[in-house]
C-alpha cells in the first residue's frame, strides 16, 4: 500500500490538478493485455453524507447524516484493483496462497 500511496502522491504533486478529472496509469510491471489503473480526481469541498432519518427504506447503516469536508485533492481508483494490478504495484499477490492467479 505504501508504494501505491507514494506513486499517487508523486503523480498528484506533478500534475496540474485543476485541469484533470481522470488519469490512466500504465504500471511498468503490468502483464501485457492487463487493464491499467484508471483514477478519478476527487476535488476539495464539503458535502452531506448519509440519508436523513425520514428517508423511506433507509437502512440503519446509511446514517447518521453528516457533513464531510475534503481538504486536499486526491485521486481514487475508478474500479476495483485487479489481480494483475495488485502485484504490479505491491510486488506480490497474496491470492496465490489460495490458488488464484489471474492476468486481468
Amino acid at each position: 500500500m505504501k508504494k501505491l500511496c507514494a506513486l499517487l502522491v508523486l503523480l498528484v504533486g506533478a500534475l496540474p490538478c485543476l485541469a484533470l478529472e481522470e488519469i490512466t496509469i500504465n504500471l511498468p510491471n503490468l502483464p501485457q493485455g492487463a487493464k491499467p489503473l484508471e483514477m478519478a480526481l476527487i476535488p476539495t469541498g464539503t458535502f452531506m453524507m448519509g440519508l436523513p432519518e425520514i428517508e423511506q427504506d433507509r437502512d440503519s447503516n446509511e446514517g447518521p447524516q453528516h457533513h464531510v469536508t475534503i481538504t486536499q485533492l486526491f485521486y481514487i481508483g475508478k474500479y476495483e484493483v485487479t489481480q494483475a494490478q495488485w502485484p504490479a504495484v505491491m510486488g506480490s499477490n497474496p491470492a496465490v496462497i489460495y490458488g488464484l492467479s489471474f492476468s486481468g
